[in-house]
């Protein structure tokens, strides 16, 4: 292993081996997630390494490992993936399974066979979401029981560390943590304690969602249901740990999947943004990073109509150090856009904050002069949205509603009042135009959904079986039947057992019994699962 840890971290580190040696109910560390982080990579196999993914839902929602693995092919590396997984197993499920529980002895026998039937390069270990804030002592006597069969198998143990639930899930209503980041700082007291002991590698993918959630707010990391990630969410993941297991930043890497809501090229951009993300907390994560902004003139006087770069530099920082994000207190007085380019519409004044990748921020006053709601450049809140049918919304711009005229081009799908309030009747597409009265115009193109209720599959029940080497393919009724479904994400909880298309086509390969999930992607993000037996 990697291990540099600096100076500064060994009496955290030693405290961190204290703490989760005493009670579960203990106070977690106080965590600058910000901060320099403990270095946990692993050593690097780069040559066809195999990979043994065991762990839950975190895992094969969207199909972690797959999404790992096509990293690695962008990079020149073949590796060979298993996965055990199984919706809402812990670790200790797989180490002490419960003997009346036939599926979590079956999978811990199936565990523990291929540790000591087979050579493995990496063992990632994935608990579940509430070790840390509740079963803290059952996590650490599961890999107290793992360990020597990972390292008797040649294998270098590596903890996916999974994330905090989103704000408002039913975990922060239990009174086990108070927050994200008190959830986050529990899971790390845990893990990072964990990896120092048994020297393994630790891949920080919660981390990486708490500052995505501060520095790339636009961007959804979590499904509707606040706990299981989004896509966009697991590949940050599958890129935190490809950097952990190989000691390379993922950035470059030419593999972008599609994102809910963003078109190709938003998906490229959101895509590089999360990659650099995830470089920040792995191989760049134990250095601290002390960079600071500056603008050349932190006041700037424009006209109304007129657009000017904002000149800065970066001090005191790493090379790596960027501008994530560029935000202006008051868009109907001026905007900026993502490379800090001002843009002046009418007379006022508003702050243009810039937030960098160690989450610090300045900000430059722009004073407007000349012109009026009447006279600056038409600009609206957003020109291109989702709505789901039955939904209103308010579209807004930069001058009086009570100057502008609102159309739609299709009032069937979305109907627009006076005011700029949007409703949606029907799916569909319709463009919204906002005419000023000397002429100007502005246009917003609205997609109207009709989201995802329930799923069903309507050809198959669970529990069914199917003969070793045959192949079906299962199909799925949505309710209601108008909705707007483009695309199902198929995954398989044991590809060793059943593999599954992204077309829903099953391919028994042993014998055994596989959870096949299939998750809708047009933004409601319900989900379907069957339990299949392999005879």
């Amino acid at each position: 292993m990697k291990r540099k840890i600096r100076k500064a971290f060994l009496p955290l580190l030693l405290l961190l081996l204290l703490v989760t040696a005493g009670a579960a109910s203990a106070q977690a560390s106080s965590w600058d997630f910000f901060g320099a982080l403990p270095n946990t990579q692993a050593k690097a196999v780069k040559k066809n390494p195999k990979i043994l993914f065991v762990g839950n839902s975190h895992t094969f929602v969207n199909n972690v490992p797959a999404m790992v693995k096509k990293l690695c092919n962008k990079n020149g590396i073949s590796p060979q993936i298993t996965t055990i997984t199984h919706g809402g197993y812990s670790l200790y499920n797989y180490a002490y399974p419960d003997k009346s529980d036939a599926q979590q002895v079956k999978l811990s026998k199936k565990l523990k066979t291929l540790l000591k039937s087979e050579k493995w390069d990496y063992v990632i270990l994935q608990d579940n979401r509430y070790s840390g804030t509740r079963k803290t002592t059952q996590t650490k006597k599961a890999v107290q029981a793992l360990q020597p069969l990972i390292k008797k198998a040649g294998a270098q143990m590596v903890f996916y560390m999974s994330w905090a639930p989103k704000a408002g899930h039913v975990d922060y209503k239990r009174g086990w943590v108070s927050s994200p980041t008190d959830y986050m700082s529990k899971k790390a007291d845990l893990f990072y304690g964990l990896a120092e002991k048994y020297n393994a590698a630790l891949a920080p993918s919660g981390i990486a969602f708490l500052r995505a959630n501060t520095l790339l707010p636009d961007v959804e990391l979590y499904s509707s249901d606040k706990n299981h990630a989004s896509t966009a969410g697991s590949y940050l993941s599958a890129c935190v740990i490809y950097a952990t297991l190989f000691g390379k930043s993922p950035e470059g890497t030419a593999y972008y999947p599609s994102f809910d809501g963003m078109s190709h090229a938003q998906s490229i951009q959101t895509g590089k943004k999360l990659q650099a993300l995830a470089a920040d907390v792995t191989v760049r994560g134990s250095t601290k990073d002390n960079a600071e902004l500056t603008f050349s003139t932190p006041q700037v006087s424009m006209k109304s109509g007129s657009k000017t770069q904002l000149s800065y530099k970066i001090v005191s920082g790493k090379k790596t150090t960027r501008v994530v994000s560029w935000k202006s207190g008051n868009t109907k007085v001026a905007s900026v856009d993502s490379s800090g380019k001002v843009t002046a519409y009418m007379a006022g004044t508003t702050t243009i904050t810039a937030r960098l990748s160690n989450n610090a921020t300045a900000s430059c006053v722009i004073t407007v002069t000349g012109g009026g709601t009447a006279d600056g450049q038409l600009t609206l809140d957003a020109r291109k949205m989702t709505m789901y049918v039955g939904k209103t919304k308010l579209l807004t711009a930069n001058m009086n509603a009570g100057s502008l005229t609102f159309s739609s081009s299709n009032p069937k799908v979305v109907s627009v009042n006076a005011r700029g309030q949007l409703t949606a009747k029907s799916a569909g597409r319709a463009r919204i135009t906002v005419t000023t009265k000397k002429g100007q115009t502005a246009v917003c193109t609205v997609t109207s959904i009709v989201p995802v209720k329930k799923l069903a599959f309507s050809n198959a029940k669970s529990g069914m079986k199917i003969k070793k080497g045959q192949t079906q393919k299962l199909s799925v009724s949505v309710s209601p039947s108008n909705a707007t479904v483009k695309t199902l994400q198929w995954s398989s909880s044991d590809t060793g057992v059943l593999q599954v298309s992204q077309t829903g086509k099953i391919k028994a390969v042993s014998k055994g019994t596989a959870v096949i999930t299939a998750v809708t992607t047009d933004g409601t993000n319900r989900k379907i699962q069957i339990k299949i037996k392999v005879v």
